[in-house]
């Protein structure tokens, strides 16, 4: 008889359950609205994430652009701020524009939100958004975020490393702290850092080559739908017996080059801007472009036009 106690119990709940509400379910995504429509920032920011993803509701990113343009102006939200950015970086709901984009990152990235240090310290890697190239506020920046765990800032910050170290300054420091935040970066799946710590084992310049441990890095962006991981894989199956015949000191004469932003577009390329290219290692672009690597061949491309490696997207 005791078990016969709650089951009544909750048979009356449900009974004055049924009774307030009329005995109808509310649909989850009205409840949102009228939260939204209430001044709740957070569900405003919920709703056009929903809108922007496509998730339970049809996509459409002016929708999304209008509640994260509520939740950020009408209560300063950090990561509402940021998704507006991004809508305007890529032109998604509302006209492309980088100079906004900046302003709303500007916003987040001063309330400490991750993935807006992120997104402006790529700006100002770039220098675009009118921001003005300025490699130390980018390292900073993505420095914060990286303390944060965010995988891209920290494959971001590395490639920062990764430039002193091919320039030559404070070579075996930069490269150790390099290795780590591509290796931090890895591990939580960011295809970019698998991509370039699968180059550098591949290349044999860093560190002493393992293709083994390359090529499943590198399976594993292919695996996301990275088309460059899978490129760079065929490569080196392709080319490594003849290269390292040829006295080469690795399978593949890349460098790692892959900066991760979510502002552009996915798996964005773009080109070191401090690395000396030395006449050893044009040499080894020139045999591979010989054999028809299109990256050997593109790389050489803007070395000669520019006389570096510099290229901006």
């Amino acid at each position: 008889m005791r078990l016969m106690i709650p089951i009544l119990s909750l048979v009356l709940v449900a009974v004055v359950v049924g009774k307030v509400c009329g005995g109808e379910r509310r649909d989850p995504n009205q409840i949102l609205l009228e939260r939204a429509q209430n001044g709740d920032a957070a569900a405003m920011n919920i709703l056009g994430k929903m809108h922007r993803d496509g998730e339970g509701v049809a996509r459409d990113y002016a929708e999304a652009a209008k509640w994260f343009r509520k939740a950020a102006e009408e209560n300063g939200a950090a990561d509402a701020q940021n998704n507006l950015g991004e809508l305007y970086a890529r032109g998604n709901g509302v006209p492309r524009n980088l100079i906004e984009a900046a302003k709303w990152f500007k916003e987040a990235a001063g309330q400490g939100h991750a993935a807006a240090e992120n997104n402006l310290g790529y700006l100002y890697r770039t220098g675009l958004g009118h921001v003005g190239m300025n490699k130390a506020k980018a390292a900073s920046l993505f420095a914060s975020a990286a303390a944060k765990g965010h995988a891209d800032a920290q494959n971001n910050l590395a490639l920062i490393y990764a430039e002193t170290a091919f320039n030559g300054e404070f070579v075996d420091e930069d490269r150790a702290k390099a290795m780590e935040l591509f290796l931090k970066s890895a591990e939580q799946g960011n295809r970019m850092a698998q991509i370039n710590l699968g180059v550098i084992l591949a290349n044999g310049k860093w560190v002493p080559m393992d293709l083994e441990q390359s090529k499943e890095l590198l399976r594993k962006a292919a695996a996301q739908g990275n088309e460059m991981a899978a490129y760079i894989l065929d490569n080196i199956e392709k080319h490594k017996d003849a290269a390292l015949e040829a006295g080469l000191p690795g399978a593949i004469p890349i460098n790692p080059i892959f900066f991760d932003n979510s502002i552009l577009g996915p798996d964005t390329k773009l080109y070191l801007d401090g690395p000396k290219v030395d006449p050893k290692e044009l040499e080894w672009y020139r045999w591979a472009a010989q054999r028809g690597d299109k990256f050997a061949q593109e790389f050489l491309g803007h070395h000669e036009k520019d006389g570096n490696a510099a290229v901006k997207p």
